[in-house]
Order: C-alpha cells, then structure tokens, then sequence
C-alpha cells in the first residue's frame, strides 16, 4: 500500500479512502471479537463444560418479556370499533360520545 498525502486527495478519493477505513476497522473489530468468543469457549471446554451451559441461550423474547397486562378499549364509534385513545379528528362532542363508561370512572 503507498502512503499518499491526504492533502492532495479529492473530496471524492478522501470519501472513498474514509468508507474503506471505516470498513477495514470494521472488519477488524468482528475478527478480534471472534477471536476473543473462541478463547472463551475453548476455555469453558478445558473446564468441562460449554458457554451454552454456563450461560444459557436467551432469545429476544425471553430478554425482553412483554406485558400480559390487558387494557379496555376507552372509546367505540358508532361502527364499533374500539380504540384506546381518541381520534384528533374527532369533536369534544364525538369524544364524549364514543367514550365507554365505566363503573370505576
């Protein structure tokens, strides 16, 4: 590779080297991760025993567990369809209207 002054680049040569560094160290960084998770792992099996074991495989959904939590609809149109929230086209008129009536509120 030649070493060529950066002042002497066009704007569109000094994109193009900037993406191919960025790509470069990119590319570097996963290879030295890669490196590191096989250390790790080799080193889990010289212990007797795997990441997997150690660690558990989790998926999306176990990481993040979503809410079971039910909520009531707070407004049915004349259609009824029910929405939790009304409409910004709507009236005061309309909104008082569609609005459910609970025996809490």
């Amino acid at each position: 590779m030649t070493k060529k002054d950066l002042t002497e680049m066009s704007v569109q040569e000094l994109e193009a080297h900037a993406r191919d560094v960025a790509r470069e160290l990119a590319r570097k960084e996963a290879q030295r991760l890669n490196e590191l998770r096989k250390k790790v792992e080799d080193y889990a099996v010289s212990l007797g025993t795997s990441i997997s074991e150690l660690f558990g495989k989790r998926t999306k959904s176990e990481a993040q567990p979503k809410s079971s939590k039910q909520r009531a609809p707070l407004y049915k149109d004349d259609a009824g369809k029910e929405y939790f929230r009304a409409s910004p086209k709507w009236t005061e008129a309309q909104k008082e209207k569609f609005r459910i009536r609970t025996e809490e509120g």
